[in-house]
């Protein structure tokens, strides 16, 4: 039992390494134990939904017979997908509204094939992703 617990500590330490880098976590400053602890639970949260998320994409894409996805840079490919990679694939998403008298325009939300291919691969549509208010949902693709 202690010996498969030592085992995995490599993994454990890398869900800790990802803490301080790819979520981006800078020094902070609490005033009581309890907010530390509380602190310590989101990140924890985090860590164990970007994990989720990793597992659940390399899971459907043997189910589909995916060996390699373009998530580096230059569209390189890729079968180690993680969930920074993932997240990276939509930073480039967004809509967009302003208003003209009482007229609300919307810039319709387009998506790359890559990105249509990863929210399939996590059981999402672009509807489920964007989920626009009602006045935008007008010429989603």
């Amino acid at each position: 039992m202690i010996l498969e617990i030592y085992k995995y500590q490599p993994y454990l330490e890398k869900c800790f390494s990802q803490i301080k880098t790819d979520l981006a976590i800078s020094p902070v400053f609490l005033k009581t134990p309890i907010r530390a602890a509380a602190l310590l639970d989101v990140y924890f949260i985090a860590i164990a939904v970007s994990s989720l998320m990793e597992r659940d994409i390399r899971k459907a894409m043997r189910g589909a017979g995916i060996t390699r996805l373009p998530l580096y840079p230059e569209a390189r490919e890729t079968s180690a997908l993680t969930a920074q990679r993932v997240l990276e694939a939509f930073a480039s998403v967004g809509w967009h509204e302003f208003q003209r008298g009482a007229e609300t325009i919307c810039f319709p939300l387009e998506m790359s094939d890559l990105q249509k291919k990863l929210l399939g691969l996590l059981g999402l549509s672009v509807w489920d992703y964007g989920q626009l208010p009602n006045r935008c949902l007008r010429g989603v693709r």
